[in-house]
């Protein structure tokens, strides 16, 4: 009978230490591996943040580019006293709207006894809430960031609306006008002020042409606890005349600075720039050179701002926080104000 042995040799398993050792290295990889997603969700969300301030800055600039450019275009009219405010002349005593320093009786939006110049850009630098509500009734003290700047911008639309000619005197208007606007009716170098229903009716000596009016009001307030750039405007749904409304266009605008560029020898460039234009300043304004300083939205816990920032003519200012920040600038070319015919 033939035998078989089976030889069992000795089975051993992980030992404590190899086990240890394997774990160890197994949460260093995940440790690894968690460090870089949330290093990459960070990124991610800072160029997010990054991305959506450089768009709020480009379209504050673009706003503000394009009525500071036009400021002064009224339905293309050169003599400062040929603006006719008649049927709104009792607009002009509200005192509720939007009136201004120096003139409490008087509504801004609707007022030109002062002459074009004068009603075509008031600005204010560095304001308080008291100081900026004093200049411009229709900004709320409470919400205003201080020591930030303040501008008031009359002009028309860049193209006319309607026209009338000799045969059918009656405007014509080339697209549709929803809602109820101001417009000015330009003939025979005076413009009248109408709305919607009293430019249809209105007979006026032909030919003319009607253009919008669009008078804007810039500052920066506290929005729901984001600084904004708002404005205030005449409300197109609105009655008859439109009131006053405010409407903030870009979020993270931290501080607006505006210095107004002066012509002082007439050769069609600025010699000077200033923040506090006077009067005789703007009859030779040719530039407006803005600054914006932006700040994202949100803060970043793994980010503090210990960058300086120099802002038109404040003091340096280093935040010291956890938000991002840039500074955007444009200038822009103003080619009404100065070219008015200015009053003697």
């Amino acid at each position: 009978m033939k035998t078989t042995t089976i030889s069992l040799e000795k089975q051993s398993g992980v030992t404590l230490v190899e086990l240890m050792i394997g774990l160890a290295l197994g949460l260093l990889l995940l440790f690894g591996v968690g460090l870089l997603f949330t290093q990459n969700k960070q990124s991610y969300l800072q160029n997010e943040q990054l991305a959506r301030l450089q768009e709020e800055a480009r379209f504050a600039l673009d706003e503000l580019s394009k009525d500071l450019s036009m400021a002064g275009f009224i339905a293309e009219l050169s003599d400062t006293w040929a603006v006719q405010t008649d049927p709104y002349d009792s607009m002009l005593g509200d005192t509720v709207s939007c009136r201004i320093a120096g003139f409490p009786g008087r509504n801004w939006l609707y007022d030109f006894s002062e002459n074009l110049i004068h009603s075509s850009l008031v600005a204010g630098n560095n304001l308080t809430g008291g100081q900026a509500s004093t200049l411009f009734s229709c900004i709320d003290p409470a919400g205003f960031i201080e020591g930030t700047d303040v501008v008031g911008i009359k002009r028309t639309s860049g193209s006319p609306s309607g026209w009338g000619n000799m045969l059918d005197p009656v405007a014509r208007p080339d697209r549709a006008a929803p809602g109820n606007r101001i417009y000015f009716r330009e003939s025979g170098g005076v413009a009248r002020l109408l709305n919607d229903a009293e430019r249809a009716a209105d007979a006026a000596t032909a030919p003319f042409q009607d253009w919008e009016f669009v008078p804007s009001v810039y500052y920066v307030r506290d929005n729901g606890g984001v600084p904004s750039l708002c404005r205030v405007r005449l409300d197109r749904a609105g009655g008859a005349p439109p009131a006053r409304f405010e409407e903030c266009i870009a979020q993270g605008v931290e501080d607006m600075q505006l210095s107004y560029g002066i012509d002082r020898n007439e050769d069609g460039s600025a010699n000077e720039y200033v923040s506090n234009p006077t009067a005789q300043d703007l009859s030779r304004l040719v530039s407006v050179r803005i600054q914006l300083l932006m700040r994202t939205i949100n803060p970043d816990v793994g980010y503090r701002d210990e960058r300086t920032y120099s802002v038109g003519d404040k003091p340096d200012y280093t935040p010291g926080d956890r938000f991002h920040r840039r500074v955007y600038a444009a200038t822009v070319l103003v080619r009404n104000v100065g070219s008015l015919r200015p009053f003697e």
